[in-house]
């Protein structure tokens, strides 16, 4: 493990993607439990007492002191201290070590939703002459995988590493190249990505008509993040506060009773009050999804999304049957090209919805399901008084240059890939305080545009592009006159001479100027005037000329 990977180690960078998993982790959901195994070491420690296998850091959760370790002695660690710590033994049992995992997860006392093994190695067939030990090892991961655990292997070698000679054996989902090779970079993105969860929102019933009924699981495919909340604390004692909320009546100033208050709202002048119960008889709403009518896919305007999509599955569990209604439906709205129209309210907490389920096939690794999207009501709809444009004449050779450099600025685009800017250095100084770093490493900003790129592209397209452009179009030139400071004014093509305001303070014009622009008048005429405010600089001119 301490051959020579890139520009490191792979022990080395094995321990600094644990390490970056593990912060990631500690920021995405510190609630997930992480434990470390050392498999091929001298030393035994671990709860089962199997050979040269050490447990460095039992399940627990995510936290600075746990990345800590890892900064502060394991990834200081050369071949000759890790040696006399743990010391080297390649007599151990890769089943013994999924026992082993299995035993931890089973030892907790909180109840884990998935459950993942991650291994790292640079021998893509450690068992070629050992079939017990080849064989002890795929049952039992086969073990694991029956109880829901996900295996991965992730190899660590300068060398092509082929999955087929074992560990397709081994992985929940088998490698299909024959060879693979992974660059570290790669290895952190990919040891980051598998952070990431997707649970069910919520489960509720699809009525297709009266008497049918099916059961379909909901889950959110996009939410914005927010940074956390901040916790209050109080300075002298360094406890946690409790805040707490009175109501007092307006004209005694007397506490109020909870249960005493009720709500109201204006209607035509008049204060109509709702109890909480009666509140609740206005929100208690049929949950779930019915379905009303179809509609071609044609009608489904792209402005019609008012939120992000939910995406539904059949849920067999609590339905029989909901599986087979459910793919039919599907199919025959894929095959037809249609989207179904249907009632929705999820939660209770939530509102009615108008929504349109829209299909999606399995594609590669695509799950088949409808994607929901919330339409809007009729209430919702805005009509803006929009100008009708003047119908132009445009050269074509003109939109065949802007075809080329559009294409020449095309990038490839996927969400996947930019992080927002925001929580990043925001998460970087949580962090660097955390661990106690110097400074913190915002990382790099996926919103800057790379403007060198493009002014190169520009430069070779628009001189081009210019000579075609009407003359009309072309950009106002800019003030050259040392003498003169003209102020444009594109919207009404008006041409003020700085030189003389007269005209303009005859007309009240003054105030479509800047203040930058009337102070300069005033300076080059000798106006003594140390105002500020637009008024006062307009009035000081209109003084200058005697016009009242």
């Amino acid at each position: 493990m301490f051959d020579k990977f890139e520009s490191t180690t792979a022990f080395h960078l094995a321990a600094q993607s644990i390490r970056n998993f593990i912060a990631n982790v500690a920021i995405s959901d510190s609630s997930d439990l992480i434990a470390v195994i050392l498999a091929g070491t001298q030393r035994t420690d671990n709860s089962s007492d199997f050979k040269h296998i050490f447990v460095l850091k039992t399940l627990q959760q995510a936290s600075a002191e746990f990345v800590l370790l890892f900064d502060d002695k394991i990834l200081k660690m050369d071949h000759e201290t890790f040696k006399t710590l743990y010391g080297h033994s390649e007599n151990y049992s890769l089943g013994e070590v999924f026992w082993l995992c299995s035993v931890l997860f089973n030892e907790g006392k909180t109840k884990l939703s998935t459950k993942s093994v991650l291994f790292f190695t640079n021998k893509d067939d450690p068992y070629s002459a050992d079939k017990v030990k080849r064989t002890q090892s795929v049952v039992r991961s086969g073990d694991l995988k029956t109880f829901g655990v996900d295996i991965d292997v992730i190899p660590l070698t300068n060398l092509k590493f082929d999955f087929e000679k074992f560990y397709n054996e081994i992985v929940t989902n088998p490698v299909l190249d024959e060879q693979i090779y992974i660059k570290p970079e790669q290895l952190l993105k990919r040891i980051r990505m598998k952070s990431h969860k997707r649970r069910v929102f919520a489960t509720v019933p699809f009525v297709l008509g009266p008497d049918v009924k099916i059961s379909v699981g909901v889950y959110v495919l996009v939410r914005e993040t927010r940074k956390p909340f901040t916790i209050k604390f109080d300075r002298r004692t360094n406890k946690e506060l409790k805040s707490e909320t009175n109501l007092y009546a307006k004209e005694t100033d007397d506490l109020v009773d909870k249960k005493k208050v009720v709500k109201s709202v204006e209607y035509a002048g008049t204060s109509i009050y709702f109890s909480t119960e009666e509140l609740k008889a206005i929100k208690d709403q049929e949950i779930g999804l019915t379905l009303l009518g179809f509609k071609p896919m044609t009608c489904l305007q792209p402005h019609y999304h008012k939120k992000p999509t939910y995406f539904i599955v059949p849920n067999e569990e609590t339905i029989k049957g909901s599986n087979c209604l459910f793919n039919a439906l599907l199919t025959q709205c894929h095959k037809r090209d249609v989207f179904a129209v249907c009632r929705c309210l999820f939660r209770n907490t939530s509102s009615i919805s108008l929504v349109a389920l829209i299909p999606q096939i399995k594609i590669e690794n695509e799950q088949p399901g409808f994607h929901v999207v919330v339409l809007p009501f009729s209430e919702d709809i805005r009509e803006p008084n929009l100008i009708a444009a003047q119908p132009v004449t445009i050269n074509e050779r003109l939109i065949d240059k802007a075809k080329d450099i559009i294409k020449a600025l095309k990038r490839d685009f996927n969400p996947d890939m930019i992080k927002n800017p925001a929580l990043q250095k925001f998460y970087a100084h949580i962090e660097a305080l955390a661990l106690r770093l110097s400074s913190a490493d915002e990382g790099k900003d996926d919103l800057k545009a790379d403007t060198h790129s493009i002014d190169n592209i520009l430069k070779r397209n628009l001189p081009e592009f210019e000579q075609y452009l009407p003359k009309a179009s072309k950009p106002l030139p800019q003030a050259t006159n040392e003498n003169k400071i003209k102020f444009f004014r594109v919207k009404k093509e008006e041409n003020f001479d700085v030189d003389d305001l007269r005209e303009a303070a005859e007309k009240n014009q003054l105030g479509k100027l800047t203040v930058k622009v009337l102070k300069e008048f005033c300076g080059r005429k000798g106006i003594n005037s140390n105002a500020t405010r637009k008024a006062d600089l307009i009035s000081a001119i209109k003084e200058y000329y005697n016009i009242q």
